[in-house]
């Protein structure tokens, strides 16, 4: 499996800073790119557009010299039109380039090195990964055109039949307009009231305090309530269905998450899932991959990417023990498994 190629756009003033990080992301199986690979003798701007062509992300290191780089933001800007992954990492206060504004940037003057270079790591496999997902997709012979069907002209004699259909369709509906058919409507209006009464009687049969008990979490209108009516009365519940559909409603955000990495850390919790045999379970976390419609639990505060860009969203957390419910699941070769998930504010 090749490696992800890196580029690094950074200011000469910061090679030692640099050095190291290249250092480390090599360590980590990254193959990393930076000037300081050009041979003598070959034209630095044709090396650079070439090494950002074939770069699968660049990172961006930000520092008051960087910033008033003409070289830099060139690469950065070329970087953006091939629509590459750009991670933006400040080593040191500075302004952000306009271009980058909207950027989630990760800050290493707020934090150790490590935990910065943590980060860096987590946000680029994450934004490989899922670019390289959408690159498959995108490419898949499954997606195929759908042709358009020209309808064959019609003839006289169709047209005749037409009139004959048109004349009948017509003295029925003037049949009905006078209350011919009264007892066809009222038949419809039995049967919308038969629903009515269908729903009225959902929960018939129940004890008095079960029926309390949906009633006090109808009316608490929290996810968590929802959950716990889910696990005290299961599946098999008359208001199962609904208690699933008003969590769905109150989850009004949606994002892409770490579920597991490579080294086996799992990050949420089975809540409510089926599991690959398609038994119902609550709360017994059997470790398999979840799969669409499960409910997790947050074990640590998550940081969310978004699905399309691959950053992390600026102040869009998923703290511990909230719950989401899973709507995709992306598990990559290299053993993370990333959930697109909803969840609500």
């Amino acid at each position: 499996m090749s490696k992800n190629k890196i580029f690094i756009s950074y200011s000469r003033a910061d090679t030692e800073y640099v050095s190291k990080l290249v250092t480390d992301l090599r360590s980590m199986d990254f193959e990393v790119w930076f000037d300081k690979n050009i041979r003598s003798g070959e034209e630095w701007d044709n090396v650079i557009e070439r090494e950002i062509k074939n770069a699968d992300a660049m990172i961006l290191v930000l520092s008051a010299t960087s910033v008033a780089s003409n070289n830099v933001k060139d690469e950065m800007s070329y970087a953006l039109e091939l629509d590459k992954h750009v991670s933006p990492i400040k080593i040191e206060p500075c302004a952000v380039p306009m271009r980058l504004a909207r950027k989630q940037h990760i800050d290493f003057t707020e934090t150790t090195y490590e935990k910065g270079l943590t980060r860096l790591v987590e946000d680029l496999n994450y934004a490989l990964k899922t670019s390289a997902s959408a690159a498959h997709i995108k490419g898949s012979p499954a997606v195929t055109a759908v042709s358009k069907k020209v309808p064959p002209k019609t003839s006289g004699s169709g047209k005749k039949i037409g009139y004959i259909v048109g004349g009948i369709l017509g003295f029925l509906l003037l049949l009905w307009v006078f209350g011919f058919f009264d007892g066809d409507t009222a038949t419809a209006d039995t049967s919308e009231e038969t629903q009515q009464e269908e729903v009225t009687e959902e929960g018939e049969g129940l004890s008095e305090e079960h029926q309390l008990d949906w009633d006090n979490t109808v009316l608490s209108r929290r996810i968590p309530a929802y959950v716990e009516y889910i696990r005290n009365y299961g599946n098999e519940d008359p208001y199962y269905v609904d208690a699933q559909k008003a969590i769905d409603q109150l989850m009004n955000k949606q994002g892409n998450v770490t579920y597991s990495d490579p080294a086996g850390t799992v990050y949420f919790e089975k809540l409510v899932y089926s599991t690959p045999t398609s038994d119902f379970e609550i709360e017994a976390g059997d470790m398999a991959a979840p799969q669409g419609g499960d409910l997790l639990v947050a074990l640590t505060d998550a940081q969310v990417y978004g699905k399309q860009s691959g950053q992390f969203i600026e102040g869009e957390v998923i703290y511990q023990d909230q719950v989401v419910r899973v709507l995709e699941v992306v598990p990559t070769t290299d053993g993370y498994i990333f959930l697109y998930v909803s969840y609500s504010d």
